[in-house]
Parts: structure tokens; sequence; C-alpha cells
């Protein structure tokens, strides 16, 4: 990873965390898996997360495979959710 894209996720890391604290409401940490890859889908329980919602890093930009279990934190309010890793498990290891 880059350090310049390490840089812009550690500031979003910060700032999910600082919106969670100002307003009281912890930020949830859900497991979704990889529905398609282009265009990038989640499924994560019952909710479709379409590529509009969701924060990649660069580092997991070509490594999605439909079936990969990722670890996704959800921003508050529910509009946007990071992809954090690929997590062991997933048909695409």
């Amino acid at each position: 990873m880059s350090d310049l894209a390490a840089r812009r996720m550690l500031a979003l890391i910060r700032r999910i965390a600082s919106e969670t604290y100002d307003g009281n409401r912890p930020a949830d940490l859900l497991i979704g898996e990889i529905e398609s890859p282009d265009p990038l889908c989640v499924r994560a329980g019952a909710c479709r997360l379409p590529l509009p919602m969701l924060l990649v890093p660069e580092r997991l930009g070509g490594a999605l495979h439909p079936g990969d279990t990722v670890a996704l934190l959800k921003a508050q309010g529910g509009q946007k959710y990071l992809i954090l890793d690929i997590l062991k498990g997933g048909t695409g290891e």
C-alpha cells in the first residue's frame, strides 16, 4: 500500500471513529460476502451494498473475488461501508 493510500485510510478510520464518538453511536463491524467484483457488490446479511456505498482500499482493488468473505466497518448513518480486509475462509484464498 502506498504511503498516501495508508494516510487516506487512516484519516477515514479516524473520521469514522470521531463521528461515532460525537454521535455516541458505535460503528458497526460487519461480515459480508463479495457477490460481484465488477461492478463491486457486497452482501451483508439482508443488505446488498453496491459500489457507491463502498470504500475500498487500493490494496484490495483487484483482489476481491465472488464468494470472498470481507470485514466491513459501517460509518455512522450506514451510508458508507469501508472494506477492511478479506477474511480467511472465503473462496478466493
